[in-house]
Formats: C-alpha cells, structure tokens, sequence
C-alpha cells in the first residue's frame, strides 16, 4: 500500500512538473506567460550553451527549446515586440509562471526593464537544423599481411627457378631429333655427261639440239 501511494504521488509530482512547463502553449509554438530579465551581474560569464553571456545582445533563456531558436517575444499589455535567439537555460525561479528570461536588452525594447517581469507570448519562428552533416570517414584500406612462412617459400621458390629453368631446356634439346646434314646446292651448271635427262633451263644449247 505504501509503496502504490509512493509511485502515485511520483507520477503525479511529475505530470504537474510537465502541465506547469505546458500548460501555457496555447498552440504550436506559441506559449503565453511571463517573463523576466538578466543583465550586468552575468555580463561576460558563460550561458548554458557555451556562448558568452552579453546584456547588449537581443538573446534569452528558455527551459526547453533549442539553442539557436529565433523566438518573437510580445509584451501583451503594451504589443511591444523583440526578436531573440535562445542561447540559454533558465529562467528557474518561479517556473509555474516564468516561461523566458530576457536579456537586458530585450527587456528594453519591450519595456520590461523598469517592471522587472511582464506578461508575453512566445512565438517560435525558427528551429536550428536537427541534422546535421558530419564529414564523410575515410575508409581504412586494407593491408595484406604476409606470414614468414610464406615469405620463405616463395625464396626457396625463386632461388630454385634459375635451375629448374635450365633442367627444362637441358630436356627439350634432348627431345629434339638429330639436325639432319645439309645438302650443297649447285648453283653452277652441269654437265650434260652426269645427268641421265636434259634439264632445259641448265642445258639449254642441247635442247634446241635436240628439237
């Protein structure tokens, strides 16, 4: 019993913790609260996002959106409006109704300095971009490792290739059959004594003879 009445009183210690960050958005991107403003005490030191704090810059605190948001804050009693760009957390003082703290100069224009807080509407006119591009990673190439056994094979096998490359040649001579002797040509003539024929092109004179 004790231990259900403990988790119900969490949920419900967390859904009015949500329904007080929400309860203002009337629609998307608009909320409607008040709001509250910063100035020299911070001026220089660093904001939640990284950046330096400037009272002269038109900058503010928000709970919940991204840094980089442009917000259009309007001053509902007098319709005075200012431009911000969110780049820091806050405002946590009075958080059921605070919805933004201001910079100084935001306040200003708006004509929230001398009041200190004042009733606006947030409208959200910018989101910073979700996604973002992240540079492509070179691709490792492989590297072939060779093992030294390997590496003493393929000597052995190198060192053995002159000498199997003269075994080789060695054979196919010996495959090859005896280089017959060469016969001389005559080039000269013959004499018509030693052949049993007449060759008209050697013995051309006795051709005719003969006709």
């Amino acid at each position: 019993m004790v231990r259900r009445l403990a988790i119900t009183g969490c949920l419900t210690w967390f859904l009015v913790s949500m329904l007080a960050e929400a309860h203002t958005w009337s629609r998307r991107h608009r909320q409607i609260g008040w709001a509250s403003w910063y100035g020299s005490y911070h001026h220089g030191r660093k904001t939640a996002s990284g950046e330096r704090f400037s009272m002269h810059a038109l900058t503010a605190a928000h709970r919940s959106l991204p840094f980089g948001t442009t917000v259009r804050v309007t001053n509902l009693d007098t319709g005075q409006q200012v431009k911000v760009r969110i780049n820091d957390r806050g405002p946590f003082v009075d958080q059921q109704r605070r919805i933004i703290d201001l910079s100084r100069a935001a306040a200003e224009r708006i004509g929230l300095q001398q009041r200190g807080v004042g009733h606006v509407r947030l409208d959200v006119l910018e989101k910073p971009a979700t996604k973002q591009t992240r540079p492509a990673r070179p691709v490792a190439r492989a590297t072939q490792v060779r093992s030294p056994r390997l590496t003493r094979v393929e000597s052995a096998a190198n060192a053995l290739q002159p000498a199997l490359t003269e075994r080789a040649k060695g054979k196919r001579l010996a495959d090859e059959p005896a280089a017959r002797p060469r016969v001389p040509s005559h080039t000269g003539a013959v004499a018509p004594s030693s052949v049993s024929w007449l060759d008209c092109r050697v013995a051309e004179a006795e051709c005719l003879a003969g006709d």
